[in-house]
């Protein structure tokens, strides 16, 4: 069975390997034991990434809910985009906007 992992570094997405999760453990936790240090992380479809890793790093490591390939659209870089529509203030705020 084929499973990847979605690691939450910082708010960084990560997609790696079932292979690379255990050393890329190994790699944030001796970071951490150091006091801080850029670890390389191993993504399936993009080159590697570093990410500086400190005892106050948030990381969270799950299983993806389904395989992810190197060739997966669901895959991406952390650019999100949005559709926003005209805000227009209330009146009471209208002297404020002047």
């Amino acid at each position: 069975m084929k499973m990847n992992f979605v690691v939450y570094i910082n708010g960084h997405e990560h997609y790696v390997a079932r292979s690379a999760i255990a050393a890329l453990r190994g790699r944030i936790l001796d970071a951490v034991r150091a006091g801080g240090a850029f670890v390389n992380v191993t993504e399936l479809a993009h080159t590697d990434s570093v990410e500086l890793i400190t005892p106050a790093t948030p990381v969270r490591i799950e299983a993806a809910p389904e395989p992810i390939t190197a060739h997966d659209d669901a895959i991406s870089t952390d650019t999100a985009y949005y559709d926003l529509e005209r805000w227009d203030p209330p009146e009471w705020l209208g002297p404020l906007s002047d």
